[in-house]
């Protein structure tokens, strides 16, 4: 005998959505980006493991190596929330995990642009006003992520839903996104132009014009290997940081979109920052620390100043992270 539906207080039958009968997340598709950026996230921890061990925690740990891991362990705890935020059925606790999400943006910025300073500092170290021109920029992309905790607040979907769901300032958000962009930006360039030798520039310069000058700048010929690291992984870091950052901006400028959908991208942007800029920092530390990586004018045919100028800059990284 088929069961007739339940009647409220006043004897009529009540009406219940689906979505009450069996309660899911707001947007699936961001439960599923969330879940999956985490497993990536946490991958990507468990084979570097090995050399995180070797190459920061079994050396002397200073102020690079402390960021390296404030950094992890900030972006993982960021991604835990942000999965349960999306995924799990947290109820009253969606504004409370929402605001603790927010608020762990700053030291995430922080950390990220604090490790880029380390290497340009060492590169342009004895050069005193650029080295406070990009502390000046640190403090300015940092001081503006104070205000990401008030780019939106989360809230459970309904008494019968405990799922979350979201409401955002995409403006804001936008505006959080690009000026570290800038400030990444403008890292890579000093870096590069500063690793490159004068007289490569001249001998391309006399023999293709600008297009060799732009083939030796992006693949980085005739360096030494430490510099070359710095050179062409910093490139590719640089890349998959514009290309996730443009991505993540323009879900945001989608106005049809719903909130929680325009700011799912943020995740994997956040994740992938910090591991491609984790494996840069890896492979620096790598590089300078190891004894058989030299430089010579037999290997990259400096003159007398640009080897020493290298070989100072090697040494100084060295210390540095």
């Amino acid at each position: 005998m088929p069961l007739s539906p339940p009647m409220d207080h006043s004897g009529r039958f009540a009406i219940r959505a689906e979505s009450d009968v069996h309660p899911l997340p707001a947007e699936l598709p961001g439960a599923y980006i969330a879940v999956a950026t985490m497993g990536m996230f946490l991958w990507d921890i468990l084979t570097n493991l090995s050399s995180e061990y070797h190459f920061v925690l079994k050396r002397k740990i200073g102020w690079p190596a402390l960021v390296y891991l404030w950094s992890r362990a900030n972006t993982l705890a960021g991604l835990i929330g942000g999965t349960l935020f999306f995924a799990a059925p947290i109820g009253r606790f969606c504004s409370i995990f929402s605001k603790a999400i927010l608020i762990g943006f700053p030291p995430f910025v922080a950390s990220e642009t604090l490790l880029l300073f380390f290497r340009v500092r060492a590169v342009y170290m004895g050069r005193k006003r650029v080295v406070t021109a990009f502390f000046i920029s640190l403090l300015i992309t940092v001081g503006c992520s104070t205000l990401i905790p008030f780019v939106g607040e989360g809230f459970q979907i309904s008494p019968e839903n405990r799922y979350c769901t979201a409401r955002m300032n995409p403006a804001l958000g936008e505006a959080m996104l690009i000026i570290p962009l800038l400030n990444h930006i403008s890292v890579f360039f000093a870096i590069s132009f500063r690793l490159m030798p004068a007289h490569i520039f001249e001998e391309s310069s006399s023999k293709r014009g600008f297009l060799s000058k732009a083939r030796v700048f992006f693949r980085g010929k005739h360096l030494p290997s430490l510099s070359k690291t710095l050179l062409v992984d910093g490139q590719r870091y640089i890349l998959v940081f514009i290309l996730t950052t443009i991505a993540t901006v323009v879900a945001m400028a989608i106005g049809h979109l719903p909130d929680i959908y325009r700011f799912i991208l943020v995740a994997p942007h956040v994740a992938i920052e910090n591991s491609m800029n984790c494996y840069l920092f890896r492979s620096i530390r790598i590089k300078a620390l190891t004894p058989d990586v030299q430089v010579t004018e037999s290997t990259i045919h400096f003159h007398q100043t640009e080897n020493s100028e290298s070989a100072t800059i090697r040494s100084t990284i060295s210390q540095s992270v």
